[in-house]
């Protein structure tokens, strides 16, 4: 009988926690819900008033999380400009990003060059990039487009990360307000 109590317990607290990991394990389109539990917050919304304190009731929310830029006052000075690889620093590159990012397909060799880039923004807590279970947000997915694109052209590891960083300033001139891509 005593056996049979051990094997109970045993089975219910394997099924509370197979319960526990689906739900707090399971993302929002965006992602946002993994990364918030993640960092330790019990939401999203505690997430991003930690990340953005300063977002006021009569500012314009960017959808990410932070304050729509009304006009950048720091100015990137290759904003609009063709990259080597191409690609225009606006959102019309934006987009070819994004569209690389479910295209390319790397090898073995390529695909290790990108894990572990650093993709960080003001608009959640997502650091590295992984060859799965990425950020969803389109921020990320753009520089995992990006990161695939030039790796599939033989880039080096720290030429990728350098594009990666000239895309994040497109993205944020002024900290968390942006008005190129999109974040969700």
């Amino acid at each position: 009988m005593e056996n049979k109590n051990v094997i109970i317990v045993g089975i219910i607290v394997l099924i509370t926690v197979a319960v526990t990991a689906f739900l707090f394990g399971k993302q929002s389109a965006t992602g946002a819900a993994t990364i918030a539990t993640n960092e330790g917050f019990s939401s999203y919304d505690d997430m991003m008033a930690a990340h953005h304190p300063d977002q006021g009731k009569n500012q314009q929310s960017d959808g990410c999380g932070g304050v729509a830029s009304t006009g950048s006052t720091n100015s990137v000075s290759y904003a609009g400009q063709k990259s080597a690889y191409g690609l225009t620093y606006d959102n019309a590159g934006y987009e070819q990003l994004v569209d690389a990012a479910q295209k390319i397909k790397l090898n073995d060799a390529q695909s290790r060059i990108i894990k572990g880039l650093d993709v960080q923004m003001p608009c959640c807590g997502f650091k590295e990039l992984q060859l799965s279970g990425n950020c969803e947000c389109g921020h990320h997915v753009a520089l995992f487009g990006l990161a695939k694109l030039l790796a599939s052209q033989n880039y080096p590891k720290g030429e990728i990360q350098l594009e990666i960083n000239k895309w994040k300033e497109i993205f944020y001139p002024n900290g968390a307000g942006s008005s190129t891509g999109a974040c969700g």
